[in-house]
């Protein structure tokens, strides 16, 4: 009888235990597909474009910055502005295919497209309440964003 208990709690274990590592994967799925990462490029909602993020260094400090390619894999913008990577650091797209990057040091801004070849930058903080940020960064920095 103590046998039968405890095979059953510890089928009971094993299945939380999968179950656990199932829904830790699909939350780094997610993330995976909606963060730009050296070496994980996101495509934007419409399919059209690819967001790329690059590593370099200036003066021993790590820096990344992004490029947007086509779908022909054309690159048709290259980010003049290097983040810290020390920083809290996030590139993604929204919903209508801007760029947002979120810099722990110099805050938050967006890139729209304003022709083939051409991207204009603002800054978060004066398109508060007029621009919604995406859902992913909502809640990897509710404070901020909510």
């Amino acid at each position: 009888m103590n046998m039968k208990l405890l095979l059953f709690l510890l089928l009971g274990l094993v299945s939380a235990s999968i179950g656990c590592a199932k829904s830790e994967m699909s939350n780094s799925t997610k993330i995976n597909n909606t963060l730009a990462t050296p070496g994980n490029p996101v495509v934007s909602k419409s399919g059209k474009y690819q967001l790329i993020v690059e590593e370099s260094k200036e003066d021993g400090v790590a820096k990344q910055s992004f490029i947007i390619k086509n779908i022909s894999n054309e690159t048709i913008y290259s980010s003049i502005e290097k983040f810290r990577i020390r920083d809290t650091l996030y590139f993604l797209w929204d919903e209508e295919d801007r760029v947002w990057v979120y810099s722990g040091d110099v805050g938050t801004y967006i890139w729209t497209q304003i022709n083939e070849r051409s991207w204009n930058k603002q800054s978060f903080s004066e398109m508060k309440g007029v621009l919604n940020p995406p859902e992913q960064l909502k809640k990897l920095k509710p404070h901020y964003f909510n």
